[in-house]
């Protein structure tokens, strides 16, 4: 009967841990981030110089574009792999 009981301690008490663990990492997970570090971001990104600007916006361009081409591709192709 004492072994039973110190089983069911032993499994209450790490079942408790654990549930402590995963609500404590639930509640930091939730906490908002502070007005400092959303700043700090909006003044990175108005930091680019015009070159950076230009580049990002060609990026982006050709990225639509690849994707566009692709989709073309995929309609009018005949072969099956291409369509899959």
């Amino acid at each position: 009967m004492k072994n039973k009981f110190s089983i069911n301690i032993r499994f209450t008490t790490g079942l408790i841990a654990i549930t402590c663990i995963g609500l404590g990492g639930s509640a930091l997970a939730q906490n908002p981030k502070s007005k400092s570090d959303s700043n700090s971001n909006k003044a990175k990104a108005s930091t680019l110089s015009s070159a950076d600007k230009a580049f990002v916006k060609d990026a982006a361009k050709g990225g639509m574009m690849e994707v566009a081409m692709g989709r073309v591709a995929e309609k009018n192709a005949s072969d099956s792999e291409v369509k899959n």
